[in-house]
């Protein structure tokens, strides 16, 4: 998304000091030797901007893939066992219980002097049963720690739109150098030229925070935030649990990573205080409204969401979390998200994006 790298190819003319076309082509090559200079500035600013955007889509991801991990873990685990179970019970029909009773109670290492065979084929299955119950173990370990980790996806959101601010100032910096031209030098090709990149590189860069909403995968809800999210929802007519869930994810992981914002913000629905304290509820009823407190916060945001129109429809609901963050792509992301959880949850579906304002 480099800068173009202008040249300002003008015809040199000994020109007289009031000569329009000269003093114009003179502010032009000037402007554009600013503009080119912000280019390295630029560069280093989209990409860490593009570093953000990877880390926004891999953060919640990672617990996706962790979870799916822990999901085949259990699986075979489960497997493993309904196998040794079956072989027991072939083996109730074929020895009796007389000497299945010696595998039951004394392992097979005590019956091997009885039945060889068949104490061969108990041990298997209980190294078998104990190795996959072994993987299942640390696979959900693993899952947890993820879903845990302090490098969660609160601050990674916040840095999205900090690097996305940095580069819009550089760039916003070259377009108050270009509309400083007089109207004759901003018709000249180059200058034309700048101007319409500079364009692109906005869009660009708002379509790549789109493109990085569009990648994030919902990850797994802790059982006490799902049953928070649920409960929240319901003082709200027609906001659904799953857009709660969604933004829940995408501030803090479900309260993984509940650092304060660069903004400001606090908790697990990343509040304002101000805001926090126009909205708060007390969610655990314990007579305190605490933004810190993960019930408050939940039942905070489904009231913040209801009180701008989140319940009455589609439109609404959009405008809502839009209210939340400020930004398009950031209502592109929660419903993203909120789609998926729905899908995992069998509820029915929030509405598809559309851009807000």
């Amino acid at each position: 998304m480099g800068l173009v790298a202008a040249t300002l190819i003008l015809t040199a003319a000994p020109a007289q000091a009031d000569d329009p076309v000269a003093k114009a082509r003179s502010q032009a090559r000037a402007a554009a030797a600013e503009v080119r200079a912000l280019q390295a500035k630029v560069s280093a600013a989209e990409g860490a901007y593009q570093s953000s955007l990877d880390g926004l889509s891999s953060a919640v991801t990672s617990q996706v893939q962790a979870e799916q991990i822990a999901d085949q873990a259990s699986q075979s685990s489960q497997a493993a066992a309904r196998e040794q179970r079956r072989h027991l019970q072939q083996l109730y029909l074929t020895a009796g219980p007389n000497t299945l009773g010696l595998f039951l109670s004394d392992g097979p290492v005590a019956a091997a002097q009885g039945n060889d065979y068949l104490a061969r084929i108990v041990a298997q299955d209980q190294r078998a049963a104990t190795l996959a119950k072994a993987e299942q173990e640390r696979a959900i370990t693993t899952a947890t720690r993820l879903d845990r980790t302090t490098d969660g996806v609160a601050s990674t959101v916040d840095q999205v739109q900090r690097r996305y601010d940095d580069v819009q100032a550089l760039l916003a910096q070259a377009q108050l150098r270009l509309d400083q031209l007089s109207a004759n030098a901003r018709q000249l090709a180059d200058i034309q030229a700048l101007i319409k990149q500079l364009n692109a590189q906005k869009a660009a860069a708002d379509a790549a925070r789109s493109a990085a909403a569009h990648r994030a995968k919902a990850g797994g809800i802790p059982t006490d935030y799902l049953a928070l999210y649920r409960a929240a929802a319901q003082t709200c007519p027609g906001l659904p649990w799953v857009v709660i869930a969604a933004i829940g994810q995408v501030e803090t992981g479900h309260g993984s990573n509940t650092n304060d914002s660069s903004a400001g913000a606090q908790g697990p629905m990343q509040f304002m205080p101000a805001t926090f304290a126009a909205y708060a509820v007390d969610g655990n009823g314990d007579g305190v409204k605490d933004i810190r407190n993960p019930a408050d916060a939940v039942f905070t945001a489904a009231a913040y969401l209801c009180a701008n129109h989140g319940g009455r429809d589609a439109n609404g609901l959009r405008g809502a979390i839009y209210r939340y963050n400020h930004a398009n792509w950031y209502v592109e992301l929660v419903l993203n998200i909120a789609t998926q959880i729905a899908q995992r949850f069998g509820e029915p579906l929030p509405p598809p994006y559309e851009p807000v304002g």
